[in-house]
């Protein structure tokens, strides 16, 4: 199955524990249709310049959704 990129807005962060950063994403015109816990690569950009890629796990409810949590 080839990778699908999207373009996110970042909408908003929360501190789950210390060491733990929560993030909600935004992707315009697509619905996310995950299971919990599935593993997904984030790229993050800074004026349009890569500052850090890695691997994390979704955790929003299951349900389609436009803004996933990772």
């Amino acid at each position: 199955m080839p990778l699908e990129s999207l373009d996110t807005t970042l909408v908003s962060t929360h501190a789950v524990t210390p060491r733990v950063r929560q993030f909600l994403l935004r992707a315009d015109d697509h619905t996310f249709d995950f299971t919990p816990g599935q593993h997904v690569n984030v790229g993050f950009k800074d004026e349009g310049e890569p500052v850090g890629t890695g691997p994390t796990r979704l955790s929003a409810s299951p349900a389609p959704t436009p803004s996933p949590s990772l």
